[in-house]
């Protein structure tokens, strides 16, 4: 599961709740000119009743997308950065922690393990401790990616059933572009130190 097909997904979802309710705004038109006042208004009523329904069944659908797809992203990330560390290099990294680092020190142990995450996770959390940050696709940018992304397309599961057409392109525009960024970064793998603000 990658974020892309999360979003693509539900935006699949949401593009089907505006066509139920551009449906549904046809068919009442139609009802309204078709039916004398009184059976209109049961006609109109059924109607939106069922496309209520499937408003609410479709919201349910990319609730469970969404949330299933988070929780998969989130094992993903806890299997690349929570694997076994070899002791020799785990030695290495527990030494860093108690030693006074320049920055050229840490850029090279950086450098050194970019490939391997735990490692990497390791020391962030150690340039944190040294008033550094790591920038790039780290385990604290990947959880907090994690984070917006849900918040981010909540936002477009909530706007299925009212379908605000402004509203869900914004979301989905902002989203699409969140996404590509994310995985331009995960294409770099690119890091850098920097002193923490």
């Amino acid at each position: 599961m990658t974020y892309q097909n999360i979003l693509n997904s539900i935006i699949n979802l949401s593009n089907q709740g505006a066509s139920i309710k551009q449906k549904l705004d046809a068919d009442v038109k139609t009802a309204l000119a078709t039916y004398q006042e009184e059976f209109s208004t049961d006609e109109v009523k059924r109607l939106t009743d069922n496309a209520n329904a499937q408003l609410a069944s479709l919201k349910n659908q990319a609730q469970e997308t969404l949330d299933n797809g988070i929780n998969s992203m989130q094992t993903e990330l806890d299997s690349k950065y929570f694997a076994n560390i070899e002791p020799a290099v785990a030695s290495e990294i527990e030494m860093l922690q108690h030693t006074d680092l320049s920055s050229d020190e840490l850029k090279g142990y950086v450098r050194k393990y970019q490939s391997n995450l735990p490692v990497l996770r390791r020391l962030e959390a150690i340039a944190k401790g040294k008033g550094y940050k790591i920038v790039g696709l780290t385990y604290s940018h990947e959880l907090s990616f994690i984070e917006h992304f849900k918040k981010d397309t909540q936002v477009l599961v909530d706007q299925i059933p009212t379908n605000a057409n402004a509203l869900t392109k914004i979301s989905t525009n902002m989203l699409l572009d969140k996404v590509d960024q994310y995985n331009k970064k995960q294409a770099e793998n690119v890091y850098r130190v920097e002193k923490a603000n």
